[in-house]
């Protein structure tokens, strides 16, 4: 009976970090771009904000069941009108033009559009607490280290 050898395999790249890049606009719903459905059939609305110098940001928001409370989220901060809310959710062209609110965008190299992360009002600052968070390095010391080290402390 003869054996089965493995198959040699070769070894399989490595992966490159993709990093994110983190930003913050406050921008003025000025078109919806498009609506469509994506290859696994997600429901989507392709909208156009601009900023007060008139760059450009583009973002999708998800109509599916399961992205239902995030919508809900992002037009309640933008300030839709909850009649359009409550008790059926309808969303109108006319009704998303001119809405104003800052977006908390994530960027990467490898994706078509910046991902919408975080939403809020102008004058809110919980966006830039989370960016600072983002932004900050953070150690963490294992206990049992601390207690080796803690004779530093007398020198």
């Amino acid at each position: 009976m003869a054996r089965r050898r493995r198959p040699k395999c070769e070894s399989a790249p490595i992966p490159q970090q993709v990093t994110s890049d983190y930003t913050i606009a406050a921008v003025t719903i000025s078109a919806v771009v498009a609506t469509g459905k994506t290859s696994n059939y997600k429901t989507y609305v392709t909208l156009e904000g601009l900023e007060d110098d008139g760059y450009s940001w583009v973002f999708q928001l998800y109509l599916t069941e399961k992205a239902r409370p995030i919508l809900i989220y992002f037009l309640r901060k933008a300030g839709y009108p909850a009649d359009l809310i409550e008790p059926e959710l309808k969303l109108k062209k006319s009704a998303l033009i001119g809405l104003r609110l800052k977006v908390f965008f994530e960027e990467r190299e490898d994706w078509q559009y910046p991902s919408a992360v975080g939403f809020e009002r102008e004058g809110e600052t919980e966006l830039e607490e989370r960016l600072a968070r983002l932004n900050t390095p953070t150690i963490q010391v294992n206990e049992d280290l601390g207690k080796e080290l803690e004779w530093l402390d007398d020198l």
